[in-house]
């Protein structure tokens, strides 16, 4: 069974059911903490996992890869509000996008001071 999922003008994809992305708290000012369920079958082989944070405008502007060994099925992680080079971003709507090899969603979070 899958779930649609689509958040404005993103592009729609089909993941799991059962699937939970939930990034707390939203509005937030110093960091944000994106906690992934139920995203990753279990099997033999790691999964790769990747977190890419956009702007309003579309542009990449963070970028997470993260493995998952095989039987894992959650992940957490932090991002402080900052760019790949560690320049934090300024205030505003973000997307956050989670995929692997073959699903994909997105959550929109906002940054305030």
């Amino acid at each position: 069974m899958y779930v649609l999922f689509e958040v404005d003008n993103i592009p729609r994809a089909y993941v799991p059911a059962g699937f939970d992305m939930v990034a707390l708290p939203s509005p937030f000012t110093s960091h944000l903490t994106i906690c992934i369920e139920g995203f990753f079958f279990t099997g033999d082989n790691t999964r790769e996992c990747r977190v890419t944070v956009y702007d309003v405008a579309g542009r990449a502007v963070r970028h997470f890869k993260e493995s998952m060994p095989a039987g894992s099925t959650s992940l957490s992680l932090i991002w402080h509000g900052d760019d790949d080079r560690g320049r934090s971003v300024p205030c505003g709507i973000y997307f956050i996008t989670v995929s692997d090899q073959q699903y994909r969603a997105t959550e929109k979070v906002i940054k305030i001071e």
